[in-house]
């Protein structure tokens, strides 16, 4: 007896949910992503914005002075932070900016 095939979803789908137009194609590029290991290495993977409710891990490489405003991909202008401090840092780029 034949059997269909399975139903899957393409992967990394959401019901629902439109894709992301607005990021930077910037951030997926291989030079970035080493850049930003250099930069949480560096800083042992601690915050270093550190504002309150900060959870001390860092899984983001800021820039101290926006790209968009003239800054650099140069270390000098890059801190290691957490997500919560990078939101409340960006809250145009944060999660209810998108919903």
């Amino acid at each position: 007896m034949p059997t269909r095939p399975p139903l899957h979803q393409p992967f990394a789908h959401r019901p629902g949910k439109t894709p992301r137009r607005d990021w930077d194609p910037f951030y997926h590029t291989t030079a970035w992503q080493k850049t930003r290991a250099r930069v949480l290495k560096r800083t042992g993977y601690r915050c270093e914005i550190a504002s309150p409710g900060c959870i001390v891990l860092a899984t983001t490489a800021d820039h101290i002075r926006a790209r968009t405003a003239g800054g650099s991909d140069d270390d000098s202008n890059l801190r290691a932070c957490c997500a919560p401090c990078h939101n409340r840092r960006h809250p145009e780029k944060g999660r209810a900016a998108r919903d």
